[in-house]
């Protein structure tokens, strides 16, 4: 936790000393999702996702591209079938690709993250993470935004498939 820490304080560092408006900026939180695909390795299938509070800061390097450090913190962690919780959180720094800039705004997204399980069942994973995602401006300054990421990583066999979040984005004037 405070490897990942330091990395987001660094890259938030680096990138305030970048000449910059201050509507190059947003903050973004919402809910979300750590799906795991992987049923035989003793999780349930009703209770495969773990919950979470998603939470990024993001940098407009261009009007068509964005890099974003993020955290998403587990609410209720994954069950395994003899009712032992695991709880997971997820650092991680994307990329954001947009096709457009009008009302509805889709993008892509590439990306790396690192995977923390609790209690401690094996390293630290490090995953790759690419999806899409769509914002749709609510007010001036407002949006809601939805994404999908698709990732690598794994706890104990069962392949971390997918993370979603819905939420607010706040772009700073």
């Amino acid at each position: 936790m405070k490897t990942q820490l330091m990395m987001g304080v660094g890259l938030l560092a680096l990138l305030s000393s970048v000449q910059a408006n201050a509507g190059d900026w947003r903050v973004a939180t919402g809910l979300g999702s750590i799906y795991l695909d992987n049923e035989k390795h003793g999780y349930e299938s009703a209770r495969l996702d773990a919950y979470a509070l998603d939470f990024q800061v993001i940098y407009a390097v261009s009007p068509l591209l964005e890099l974003s450090v993020g955290y998403m913190e587990g609410v209720r962690g994954l069950v395994k079938q003899n009712n032992e919780l695991i709880d997971v959180s997820v650092m991680y720094l994307d990329t954001h690709w947009k096709l457009s800039n009008g009302v509805i705004r889709p993008y892509g997204v590439v990306g790396v993250g690192k995977l923390d399980a609790k209690p401690e069942i094996g390293d630290q994973i490090a995953s790759l993470r690419a999806g899409f995602g769509v914002a749709h401006e609510l007010m001036d300054r407002l949006d809601l935004n939805f994404s999908y990421i698709a990732t690598t990583a794994s706890i104990q066999d069962a392949e971390m498939e997918s993370m979603t979040s819905l939420g607010v984005v706040y772009t700073f004037e």
